[in-house]
């Protein structure tokens, strides 16, 4: 982002903020929820993918290693899944 305003400051060209916080704020929650950024969708949203191929690649990286310091919400969600934990079902 800072690469983007410094070029265009230097050419002299308008920056609009209102798109690189809106990639910015996407990034932050993806990287947050669901363990990595999705930026080759266009950095339009979630939708854009599938939720099942991510829980999909977190059972799959779990299972290989699960004592990893790195969790996202994806990886407490199953883990309250496979312990039990919640009084509800997640399906």
């Amino acid at each position: 982002m800072v690469g983007k305003i410094r070029l265009s400051s230097l050419n002299g060209a308008a920056i609009d903020l209102t798109d690189m916080f809106a990639v910015i704020s996407n990034n932050i929650i993806s990287r947050t929820a669901l363990g990595r950024v999705y930026e080759g969708q266009g950095n339009k949203g979630f939708a854009g993918f599938f939720l099942d191929q991510v829980i999909e690649e977190h059972q799959v990286s779990n299972g290989e290693d699960d004592k990893s310091d790195k969790k996202d919400f994806v990886d407490l969600l199953l883990h309250l899944q496979k312990e039990g934990g919640l009084d509800i079902d997640l399906t």
